[in-house]
């Protein structure tokens, strides 16, 4: 039983959630109208998810918020409010993990929560939820995401908003275009345009690309480059790999999509060791590179939980889809993920095998450190090797030559 904090001044707001949370077996509901009201319960609970209007009498909700992450940081912090304008709302929002309309069902709240409580279910330790919650400063998203994330979560969305939206900041279309005319999306002709890079690749796609390279920008920021510069190229050559193997199979835009967005952002635990635990994640980097452990077995062993967790709880607060979520926690070892069936787990887990035998020049490498067990019982070892096949010719008919040209223009 998890226990969410309903914090709503509106009469009418608490008997919606009561309609739709207070008969769940899953969920042990309370509502406070007020701040105070919200601390004294918090002083006797133990809270797992608080859902605040951003407009309270006495104290706003920004303030609640303040004190729930300085005292209980565990705690999962959403905002809902029916204020239109979030661009005047970003320092609000870097107080919550999400932030939601009230223009939203019930229904669709209710969806958010139960995929928080899905995302404690996963295979997470307990020790990497708190490795986030001790972090000094989690990255805000860009105001463009929640835009975007509004206009795809509309009943009819409009790849023609999705365009405007992108197209209204000069720094973040120059970024999109530079990267989707770059080699790891191999589009033959020319995209000039962030409509009509929203047209070809699809609103997720872009959102995805909108989050990854606002991230890298962060911790460049912080972190040398050159440590950044490596998670992103890797990120990169991963998601062409999984472009090319979704397109081989022909597998639904949907699909593609989503894999493509896990791909970018699959190793985002690696940035945020390298950001906020930089000398325990240089010794498990040390222990790897002189052991036969995988990194991720050398992480496990030092800081207690390894990149994938990390990154996948961080996305999971951030309402990523539950898909997503999940195959960026399993991608090193799918064979702990409980799902029957995921064709994108498969896909990311073999593309991130066959980037690490190109990047460490070891054609061995994937063998070695693939997860013998799923590989065997799930993809097969002729699909795995046909794979491996469309990702080479990818890799010399497209990345070779671009990284070719970029050293010479150097």
């Amino acid at each position: 039983m998890h226990t969410v904090l309903f914090v709503d001044n509106d009469p009418q707001w608490i008997v919606r959630y009561q309609s739709v949370f207070s008969n769940s077996s899953q969920w042990d509901c309370f509502y406070a109208e007020d701040v105070l009201a919200a601390v004294d319960y918090l002083n006797y609970l133990d809270v797992d998810i608080i859902v605040t209007e951003l407009q309270l009498p006495l104290f706003d909700g920004t303030q609640i918020l303040e004190y729930v992450r300085k005292r209980y940081p565990r705690i999962i912090r959403l905002i809902l409010t029916d204020h239109e304008k979030i661009e005047g709302y970003l320092d609000i929002v870097r107080l919550a993990h999400q932030f939601l309309r009230k223009a939203h069902s019930v229904d669709r709240i209710e969806e958010i929560v139960q995929n928080l409580y899905r995302l404690h279910r996963l295979v997470i330790s307990r020790h990497a939820r708190d490795m986030v919650s001790s972090m000094d400063s989690i990255p805000a998203l860009p105001d463009a995401y929640y835009r975007l994330k509004a206009e795809i979560d509309r009943s009819e969305p409009s790849l023609r908003r999705v365009g405007a939206i992108v197209e209204s900041d000069v720094g973040l279309s120059t970024t999109i275009l530079k990267l989707i005319n770059s080699s790891f999306f191999a589009i033959a002709e020319p995209v000039t345009t962030p409509s009509q890079a929203v047209t070809l690749l699809g609103a997720e796609v872009i959102k995805s690309l909108v989050v990854s390279s606002h991230l890298f920008s962060h911790f460049a920021e912080k972190e040398t480059c050159d440590s950044v510069a490596e998670v992103m190229i890797h990120s990169k050559l991963v998601a062409g790999f999984v472009g090319e193997i979704c397109a081989y199979h022909k597998v639904r835009k949907s699909v593609r999509e989503t894999a493509v967005m896990a791909a970018l952002l699959h190793d985002l635990g690696r940035l945020v060791f390298e950001s906020s635990f930089h000398d325990k994640y240089g010794k498990a980097i040390g222990i790897s590179s002189v052991t036969s452990e995988s990194l991720s077995e050398s992480e496990r062993q030092v800081l207690g939980a390894d990149h994938a967790e990390v990154g996948a709880y961080l996305l999971g607060l951030w309402g990523f889809q539950y898909r997503t979520v999940e195959a960026v926690a399993f991608h090193h070892a799918p064979s702990k993920c409980v799902s029957a069936d995921n064709m994108l787990l498969s896909i990311l887990h073999a593309a991130d095998m066959f980037a690490l035998e190109r990047q460490e020049r070891r054609i061995n490498f994937g063998t070695e450190y693939m997860d013998r067990t799923y590989v065997d019982e799930t993809i097969g070892l002729d699909r795995w090797d046909e794979w491996r096949s469309v990702c080479i010719t990818y890799y010399e008919r497209v990345w070779v030559p671009s990284m070719d040209s970029q050293g010479a223009s150097e």
